[in-house]
């Protein structure tokens, strides 16, 4: 048991014989109780405002106009943003966010966006047909590469917005990397998800809507569904996805195939990179569809 002050020779201070060591204690005491109680203050204004801020993180919001809206603008319905790479890059690393794209409008990806773990939903702002997404196309010396959408960790939804591999009218092969508007990579995030509801995607010469195999080796895992999607290939040499060897699931539900080649395209011919098992079974690639 702990003795009281008043046991074991300890006296309280008597206030008539303080000596100037003790009010020196007792003032720095003073100080340190003064400091600890601004430093915990600050503390809790700090964690109060970080609390405030969770809305922005867990359940941003963001709305998009190609044509009158600029990435100055806060991002709202009345003062929209200019570009998806602004939307994206507002969302906190990790955060939860819906993009709103402007119905019957054109979005062309600019530059290369990081999801670096963000859980992004980007969908059709307004009435009339869905917005589109599509890309820059550049040439190199002996290639063409597309601007993309690092998938490293998070997941990306496009719902009701259609997707535009563009046309390209010259020569050059497109880059064995490169080439694609997805990419999915090894991240610190996990798991990688990206899906399509209620939409259409356009496929044009020898690109790719996803290409797992990139220099950044592949992905850990990459789930990804397709729901309602009207697939328009354009060219025999262009693919929906390029597996990697890790583990890929795929989901088909209400998919239809408008094919505008001689080559009698079905969902298998439109994803390459299938290992496969010495019976032949794919070894890397789930999916509900035979392949």
């Amino acid at each position: 048991m702990r003795p009281s002050p008043f046991e074991d020779g300890i006296t309280p201070l008597d206030a008539d014989n303080l000596n100037e060591r003790t009010v020196y204690a007792i003032g720095d005491l003073d100080a340190l109780l003064t400091q600890n109680k601004t430093n915990l203050v600050a503390a809790i204004n700090e964690n109060k405002n970080s609390i405030d801020a969770l809305p922005n993180k867990w359940n941003a919001a963001f709305y998009l106009d190609p044509i009158s809206g600029s990435d100055d603008n806060p991002g709202t319905e009345n003062a929209p943003f200019l570009t998806i790479e602004k939307a994206i890059e507002s969302i906190p690393p990790g955060g939860i966010g819906t993009i709103y794209l402007k119905a019957a409008t054109t979005f062309l990806i600019n530059k290369n966006i990081a999801l670096r773990g963000r859980r992004v939903k980007l969908t059709k702002w307004g009435t009339g047909d869905n917005p589109i997404i599509t890309t820059v196309v550049s040439e190199g010396t002996d290639t063409v590469v597309l601007n993309y959408i690092g998938v490293d960790g998070g997941h990306i939804n496009f719902d009701k917005v259609d997707l535009l591999l563009p046309e390209y009218n010259g020569d050059k092969p497109a880059h064995s990397t490169y080439n694609s508007l997805l990419i999915p990579r090894y991240n610190s995030y996990g798991a990688v998800g990206i899906s399509f509801h209620y939409n259409k995607i356009i496929l044009n010469r020898d690109f790719k809507l996803i290409n797992g195999f990139n220099y950044g080796g592949g992905y850990d895992f990459l789930v990804s569904q397709f729901w309602g999607t009207e697939i328009v290939v354009n060219s025999a040499n262009a693919r929906l996805l390029q597996a990697y060897y890790s583990p890929t699931a795929l989901q088909f539900g209400v998919v239809t195939i408008t094919d505008n080649t001689d080559s009698n395209i079905s969902l298998p011919d439109l994803i390459d990179g299938i290992s496969r098992n010495p019976d032949g079974t794919p070894r890397n690639v789930l999916s509900n569809v035979s392949l």
